[in-house]
Formats: structure tokens, sequence, C-alpha cells
């Protein structure tokens, strides 16, 4: 079994240099042998998921640049999505390594209607995973946390609740 694994220490900076004997690995309260220990950058598939619902509209603009800081920051390997939210999710950009490309999706954001925060988590989340199964992925919610047309409920999200999925998936 592979175990992708980030080690912090208690200012929750990343400690680089640990050896397999350093820490310990359990599973269901079990000690894990630890076979080999490599160090790897992975590429990483990234979901920049925007709430652009009528509430939003006075931080449009900072959002929409934050946005972008997080693109430039992006490292060649690494592939990005963009999509917005009001009442619906709404995929502006699929899956791209082009900057660019994704620069041009943040332009299109606009703003109006309810908020579905917990829908777009899971739409989002559910695009993810079917177009990058076996990717390292990462959805970066950008929201004011205003929560009201909904059809998941919290607990079901932060649960993973698969028994349903998203009725508009992106």
């Amino acid at each position: 079994m592979l175990l992708d694994v980030a080690v912090i220490d208690q200012a929750g900076k990343p400690i680089m240099n640990l050896n397999k004997e350093e820490f310990t690995v359990y599973e269901n309260k079990v000690l894990q042998p630890i076979e080999s220990l490599d160090r790897v950058d992975v590429p990483l598939s990234l979901g920049i998921v925007i709430d652009t619902s009528g509430s939003m509209r006075t931080k449009l603009q900072i959002v929409s640049d934050s946005a972008l800081t997080l693109v430039k920051q992006m490292k060649d390997d690494d592939e990005a999505f963009i999509a917005q939210f009001k009442s619906e999710a709404e995929l502006l950009r699929d899956f791209t390594r082009d900057k660019r490309e994704l620069e041009d999706g943040l332009n299109e954001l606009f703003t109006g209607g309810g908020t579905a925060l917990l829908d777009a988590i899971i739409a989002t989340a559910d695009h993810a995973a079917a177009k990058r199964p076996s990717a390292q992925k990462a959805l970066v919610v950008i929201t004011d946390g205003v929560e009201k047309n909904s059809s998941w409920h919290e607990k079901e999200v932060i649960k993973g609740d698969s028994g349903r999925r998203c009725a508009r998936c992106i």
C-alpha cells in the first residue's frame, strides 16, 4: 500500500528530512511496517471553486485576484479547473495546465442569485474524482460561507456520504 504523508512541526511548517525510523503508521490501531520512504513532488490536480452568488458582488474582484495568484503559483505539471457557483455549479474551464486559459476562465466570473455551497462542493468534488481518479487532488473553495439553497446537508458533505451523488454535476 502506498501512503502519501506530509509531516509538519508544531508551528505548521513542513519537515522534509525525516527517515522512515522517525515516524510510525497505524492502520486500525495496528502498527504497520514502513518498507520504504520516497520524497517526491507529485503534480496537483486542483479545483478552484468560487462563490459568485449575489452576496459576493462587492468581493468578486479581490476573490478573482486571489484565485489568479493561486493559478500563477502552480508548478508546470500542476493542473486546475475553474468553477463558479450560485444556486448551481458551473464549470468555466476544465482541467488544464494552461495558466492563460485558467485566467480567461477567471475573467468570466459574474455574480447573481442564491448560494448552494454544499451542492457546489459535492458537484466539483465528484467532477474531480471522475476526471482524475488517481491524481493528487485538492479543492479550494472561496466563499463568504452563506448557505441558502443546497439540497445536501452539511453532515453528508463532511462524511463524504456517497449514498447519493449530485443531481446537478458539472
